[in-house]
């Protein structure tokens, strides 16, 4: 059994989305397994229900129509669950939770090189680009400096000739 603060680090929500996000499943008919404090327990099943949840919160369905989507696919599991049923102690637990929060961080950190490379490898060609894109240019006006310079000696050619031929 895991414990609200858990189910929310697994699922990457807050602890008061969670508590939203039961509240509308109850609502629904889905029975969440509480401990003699009132505080939820939730078995592998439940976050399942709960990853479901979040699937049709994610497409941008309502709170309402999110729960009554979840609940419908998931009532039968919860047919024959009572509300008080004495929550079992693993000892794996904080060993799953270390896991899980192992398993965050090294994709995070994953996701983030992945995302660190691709800067790198569009830097550079753009980089490349910018420096095809220089040299275009820098042909380009070499070009026209050579064109502006044989019409100015063929305009002073002109002149020579208009200059010399007064005499």
């Amino acid at each position: 059994m895991y414990w609200s603060n858990e189910v929310a680090t697994i699922l990457g929500i807050g602890d008061s989305s969670l508590r939203k996000w039961c509240l509308a499943l109850e609502k629904c008919g889905i029975i969440f397994i509480r401990d003699d404090n009132g505080r939820r327990a939730f078995s592998e099943n439940d976050i399942l229900v709960l990853r479901d949840m979040q699937m049709f919160l994610g497409r941008q369905m309502t709170m309402d129509n999110a729960a009554n989507a979840t609940a419908g696919k998931h009532k039968r599991d919860f047919e024959d669950r009572s509300s008080t049923l004495p929550v079992p102690v693993k000892e794996q637990r904080s060993d799953m939770r270390s896991l899980d929060v192992a398993i965050q961080e090294a994709s995070q950190k994953f996701w983030n090189e992945i995302r660190d490379d691709l800067k790198k490898e569009i830097r550079q060609e753009m980089r490349e680009e910018m420096s095809d894109q220089l040299e275009q240019l820098k042909k380009e006006m070499f070009e026209q400096m050579q064109e502006t310079r044989r019409q100015i000696a063929i305009a002073d050619e002109k002149k020579k000739k208009r200059f010399f031929g007064l005499f």
